[in-house]
């Protein structure tokens, strides 16, 4: 995480930690984000130098004008500042302390296939019982795995894949041939 990055960040998780909307604004800016990248296009804009700021905020008045308010003026700051490109990198650690506020560790569950958010529910239950903490898990495709997944969080990796499993017996039968 750069520096503009981590002191925006900070100044969000701040402001939210003194109004108590911690939860609300994590929602909010996760909304924004995947605003962001389902339509890409949003960022070239607000960031193009050519546009007036006037109209970049009033394109910002469009799209997010559902937001709290503060969470609103903040898109409209960075818009002012000249450092709305740094949006989905400022929402990500955003995310990332207000879980590290509410003792949430995250994640990542890789598999060979899309998984629904059953699934993933399903998968961040029996981690988080696994692991004696509150796991929250972001979902990758790996083509590398036949099946199965593998889960990442911090420094601990359970993998259930088919590959480890392969993998494991035949790291078995070669120490039985021995």
């Amino acid at each position: 995480m750069n520096s503009v990055t981590a002191r925006y960040a900070e100044a969000l998780f701040e402001l939210a930690q003194e109004e108590n909307k911690i939860d609300l604004w994590q929602q909010q800016m996760d909304l924004v984000q995947q605003v962001i990248e389902k339509n890409p296009q949003i960022i070239r804009i607000l960031s193009h130098s050519k546009i007036e700021q006037e109209e970049k905020k009033s394109i910002i008045e469009q799209v997010f004008a559902s937001l709290d308010r503060p969470v609103f003026n903040f898109l409209r700051l960075l818009v002012d500042k000249g450092r709305i490109n740094y949006i989905q990198e400022i929402s990500l650690a955003f995310h990332r302390m207000c879980n590290e506020s509410k003792g949430i560790q995250e994640g990542v569950v890789y598999s060979a296939y899309p998984l629904d958010r059953s699934e993933v529910q399903m998968l961040e239950e029996a981690v988080s019982k696994k692991l004696n903490q509150k796991v929250e898990l972001k979902t990758k495709l790996d083509d590398r795995l036949i099946l199965g997944a593998k889960i990442v969080v911090d420094d601990k990796v359970i993998d259930g894949s088919l590959k480890n499993r392969m993998e494991m017996l035949r790291t078995s039968l070669l120490k039985e041939s021995r």
